[in-house]
């Protein structure tokens, strides 16, 4: 009787401290929450803040241009134009820190995401790019996956940008994006704990390719392989990729050869994947 009495009763103190941990768990949540919900506000704010005076001073530099041009000499034209260009540079940079504090602050939950749908959305995204540039992307038919859709949205613009922008001079894109299961024996990384498949989309392209010493480096934030002025951008994008995979738990690779194309792999874990 003695040993069932302090079996109860060390079973109400376990169910108790259960309690208080839950309850102080879930006070730790409405904090982040409330927190998060804050620095979204003030990164709103500061951006705003930030982008109109930007804006003004890009409107005042063309109406410069338009206004005084026929009295400015080539070089104070070529000066006025490269200042341009250097705030659209760190307007862009601005708008993907903005995406990068999403994606690391982002609370929205994991639902069911047709990436047929997302693809749609992007080419809607990128249709001036895509007509401009002769753009051809086919695909063998994508899957849902459970996930984020502005997420992987944002990775699918992302991705389908890079294969647009690095391409020989005069060379129009080819993009294929497709999907496949693979098995855990054929994965690189991490093991899926809750079986033994990945889902894989793939997004092979046929521009300059990457060096093979360099390919670490593609997914380190601000990292920019390839000449500015000829490729701009802020070093980002692929580092966005990585960590929207990991917050789908899965992971992002890259195939490549110099001059000849790339792949990039997006591995969403089975249990992810919403048959």
């Amino acid at each position: 009787v003695m040993n069932i009495m302090h079996d109860v009763a060390h079973r109400i103190k376990a169910e108790t401290q259960l309690k208080e941990l839950n309850t102080a768990l879930a006070e730790k949540y409405k904090q982040l929450e409330k927190l998060s919900d804050e620095l979204t506000t003030f990164t709103s704010i500061t951006t705003h803040n930030i982008k109109e005076p930007l804006k003004f001073i890009y409107t005042s530099l063309e109406l410069l241009v338009q206004a005084e041009g026929r009295h400015l000499s080539d070089s104070s034209k070529a000066n006025l134009r490269r200042m341009q260009v250097s705030l659209n540079r760190i307007n862009r940079l601005i708008d993907d820190i903005v995406e990068l504090f999403k994606i690391n602050a982002g609370t929205q939950p994991i639902i069911p995401v047709n990436l047929n749908d997302v693809l749609e959305k992007v080419k809607q995204q990128l249709q001036r790019k895509i007509s401009e540039r002769n753009v051809s992307i086919q695909t063998n038919g994508l899957p849902t996956v459970g996930g984020i859709a502005e997420m992987l949205q944002l990775m699918f613009v992302h991705l389908i940008d890079n294969a647009i922008k690095f391409q020989p001079e005069g060379k129009s894109p080819e993009i294929e994006i497709t999907a496949s299961e693979v098995r855990i024996d054929e994965v690189t990384r991490m093991p899926n704990p809750n079986g033994a498949l990945y889902t894989r989309i793939s997004f092979r392209d046929n521009g300059i390719g990457i060096p093979a010493d360099s390919k670490d480096r593609v997914f380190v934030m601000f990292e920019q392989l390839h000449e500015k002025k000829k490729y701009p951008g802020s070093g980002l994008g692929l580092a966005f990729c990585q960590k929207i995979m990991d917050t789908h738990e899965g992971y992002i690779e890259l195939e490549s050869v110099e001059g000849q194309g790339s792949i990039f792999h997006c591995y969403f874990p089975f249990r992810a994947v919403i048959n």
